[in-house]
């Protein structure tokens, strides 16, 4: 359909529905920026793997900034059932999926040592 075929009242009609579509829109961004700003300075884990057989591992995550869209910023890092270290400094995340639980500041820093720890071991071999 061409907007340039319409008749002036099926134009209007359509120019009112995507204002309010837009409108809409904007008030659902607000909320959900307003409650992803509740996470700023959280940290959570989730439990991680590569599928029912495998015995899985902590996916750690600290919300380090709220983005205008409501997604956030953060630190994540896990140590894969391999041994596999990844460290994500700057994450991007629409939002938490089922499973993530929240932990405290000191249990997040006291895994992020542990795994640095664990990375100094293997250079040190």
């Amino acid at each position: 359909m061409n907007i340039d075929t319409l008749l002036p009242k099926d134009k209007a009609i359509l120019v009112a529905a995507e204002a309010i579509r837009q409108r809409e829109a904007a008030k659902e961004t607000r909320r959900v920026y307003a409650e992803q700003s509740k996470l700023r300075g959280k940290c959570f884990r989730y439990r991680n793997s590569y599928g029912p057989s495998d015995q899985g591992w902590w996916l750690y995550m600290r919300v380090d900034s709220v983005e205008k869209d409501g997604g956030f910023r953060g630190l994540s890092f896990q140590t894969d059932s391999s041994g596999t270290i990844t460290i994500m400094p700057d994450k991007w995340h629409m939002s938490l999926l089922d499973g993530y639980s929240e932990i405290t500041v000191a249990q997040f820093n006291k895994a992020f040592g542990a795994m640095q720890q664990k990375a100094k071991k293997s250079f040190t071999k």
